[in-house]
């Protein structure tokens, strides 16, 4: 029985193999006498190949279920075969035949609706493309277009074979699982469009609002915000994506109880969203309003430069933590034990992380005594320079020569602030002995009169000091000048060169080290004029 089998799936094989030849065959003269349709044709042609080739496989594995099946029962071929025929009803080879008929017809309906459908998507392309709103996002609407129109070819097809399996009579489960495809793709297609489209649409506004933004409007707050919109796209993206498998899953009946996490991941992604949103909001309106907008002197500034960073960092954990407890809530857990015992391993840790409360104390100290501000040139041990940033832990200061040194606020002991309303631009000048000590002083004090003049850092001009020391090549001036704060190693470098020239125009040198070399016979000479 199973050579018989095998001689008929063989049959079957090589009748799919010669009409699938003819089909091809009869192309040739019809794309010959419509040129024009060469791609209908061809379309038309392999469909139906396709189909040949389908019917012919499926015809071949009912032969092998129909010979295992009458060997189970201990049939013959011949006793199988006028069983089956007896049990086939009247009349369903009728069906049969016109359900084939239906679906050629289906089929060849298909194939010259898609290609009409295709060149009415381009044109609309076209013109979405051309939209001055819409010009920026050309890739994303030519993909946004390729896979609307994918959607509708495999959406198309697999409707059609969930109708053709209707038509053939085939099994009921065979025509479900097919629409049950057709429905989770269309769910996933529609969602990814979705997605596409309204991707467009936000880099549309996006780039509207940085094109009409105006500094006398609320669009002028747009820059600020403008980092939250790459964080809003891939919300909106994640939020999507959660609701299409959400809508799929529940499509499948033994994982349908899976599809009610949906809706609680949803929830949370959006929380964190809004706590985003909400941190940078609170961001913008506080520096807005706390030292944008406000007239400060430079003092003012610098102290809520310093303060508005801890204060924005305060917020945001707030913030961060008031959206941990509604996520925790719409996963079914109850915060409040948790924060309880968070509370006692707090203690705990704070026990053990002594030095940690330790520099955050100290922190606070340097915060409310005002020892030292964002801005302000100062000296903590070894580490001198500008203080880039306080926090609540340590300090960061910037030296001459750009190293950073980050101090434990815990180990700040001595502090020497060089910004506290003024600071002395030190200058010492060493003139060679037998120079007249009025005309130095004279000349000093005249550079000091025309540089405070020059020199919106210099608060008052320049103070002779005197004599500071007397040394082996000549006498050591010293000058001090009061300067702005944060501006002494700028002016002192500024006031030397003044006096450099000013020294070159008075015709006073630069005092020297000289080494005399006297060789062996110059000694003797002058000892024999002796």
């Amino acid at each position: 029985m199973w050579i018989a089998t095998a001689a008929s799936i063989s049959g079957v094989l090589i009748l799919v193999i010669f009409l699938r030849y003819i089909v091809k065959r009869l192309s040739v003269p019809l794309v010959r006498l419509k040129p024009n349709l060469q791609e209908t044709i061809s379309g038309i042609v392999n469909n139906l190949r396709l189909m040949v080739f389908l019917t012919g496989l499926l015809t071949a594995f009912s032969l092998l279920g129909l010979a295992g099946y009458m060997t189970y029962r201990g049939l013959s071929l011949e006793e199988g075969w006028l069983w089956l025929m007896s049990r086939i009803p009247e009349g369903f080879w009728l069906n049969i035949g016109i359900g084939f008929a239906k679906s050629l017809f289906l089929w060849w309906i298909l194939a010259k609706i898609f290609p009409k459908i295709d060149r009415g998507l381009e044109r609309l392309q076209g013109k979405a493309t051309e939209y001055e709103g819409l010009k920026s996002n050309t890739e994303t609407i030519t993909a946004a277009f390729d896979l609307f129109q994918s959607m509708v070819k495999r959406g198309g097809w697999l409707a059609g074979l969930g109708v053709i399996a209707g038509w053939l009579l085939l099994p009921d489960k065979v025509g479900e699982g097919v629409f049950l495809m057709l429905r989770i793709y269309l769910i996933i297609t529609f969602g990814l469009l979705f997605w596409r489209a309204l991707d467009a649409i936000i880099e549309s506004i996006d780039a509207l609002s940085k094109k009409y933004a105006s500094t006398h409007s609320l669009l002028k707050y747009y820059e600020g915000l403008s980092g939250l919109i790459p964080i809003f796209r891939r919300t909106i993206e994640y939020i999507i994506y959660v609701s299409v498998a959400s809508m799929a899953v529940h499509q499948i009946e033994f994982i349908r109880s899976l599809a009610e996490w949906g809706p609680r991941l949803i929830k949370i992604i959006g929380v964190a969203l809004i706590a985003r949103v909400v941190i940078e909001v609170m961001r913008l309106v506080v520096e807005e309003y706390l030292i944008t907008r406000p007239k400060l002197n430079p003092q003012q500034k610098k102290s809520r430069i310093t303060l508005t960073p801890l204060a924005i960092t305060l917020l945001t954990i707030l913030i961060w933590f008031g959206a941990g407890v509604v996520m925790l809530r719409e996963v079914g857990i109850d915060p409040f034990p948790i924060l309880a015992g968070a509370g006692i391993v707090g203690i705990a840790v704070g026990l053990g992380a002594q030095n940690m409360m330790n520099d955050m104390v100290s922190g606070f100290v340097i915060l409310l005594e005002n020892y030292y501000l964002v801005g302000d040139w100062v000296r903590i041990g070894k580490a001198e320079g500008i203080v880039e940033a306080i926090s609540i832990s340590n300090t960061r200061i910037r030296d001459e020569n750009g190293r950073l040194h980050i101090i434990r606020n815990g180990d700040v002991k001595d502090v020497v602030n060089f910004s506290k309303e003024f600071i002395h631009a030190t200058v010492e000048v060493l003139v060679p002995y037998g120079t007249s000590f009025e005309m130095m002083k004279g000349m000093l004090e005249e550079n000091g009169q025309r540089l405070c003049k020059e020199q919106e850092a210099i608060l008052e001009p320049m103070a002779f000091e005197g004599i500071q020391a007397f040394q082996d090549f000549g006498m050591l001036l010293r000058t001090t000048t009061k300067v702005r704060p944060g501006f002494h190693l700028e002016m002192e470098r500024y006031i030397r060169k003044e006096i450099v020239s000013a020294r070159e125009k008075k015709g006073v040198s630069i005092p020297f080290n000289r080494h005399y070399v006297q060789s062996s016979s110059e000694t003797s000479t002058e000892s024999q004029r002796e």
